[in-house]
């Protein structure tokens, strides 16, 4: 497993969709998560979400086909037990990256300064 940091702010562990599926262990603690389209160094996210549970979440999850049918191939997870934190911290990076599956918080205000400097000092950690 790998980490990426999003806007050199945000820590997300990353994990290669491929290797889990609706019986795959997830943890019971909340958090935010993306849906990621990886090829070589560039990362698109297709779908930004958060949950009290991702044990409760993600197996079943509506948009898990829909963003693979859009080239997804990993999904980032960062625990985030406190829940204004992780409803803030969605609602954030929708805004900032703009997610092709996402409907919700588009309109949020995001400065085109904030947006740059996240998907300017994004990297990864193998």
């Amino acid at each position: 497993m790998s980490s990426f940091c999003w806007g050199c702010l945000h820590w997300f562990d990353v994990r290669p969709l491929a290797e889990y599926n609706c019986r795959s262990s997830w943890s019971r603690l909340g958090g935010v998560y993306i849906f990621v389209k990886q090829w070589d160094q560039y990362l698109q996210p297709i779908y930004i979400g958060s949950t009290k549970s991702f044990k409760a979440r993600l197996p079943y999850h509506e948009e898990w086909f829909n963003s693979q049918r859009y080239g997804a191939t990993h999904i980032h997870t960062r625990v985030e037990t406190q829940p204004d934190v992780r409803r803030n911290l969605e609602q954030f990076l929708i805004a900032a990256l703009r997610p092709r599956l996402n409907t919700h918080y588009r309109c949020w205000k995001v400065s085109e300064a904030d947006r740059s400097f996240i998907l300017s000092t994004s990297f990864a950690v193998p």
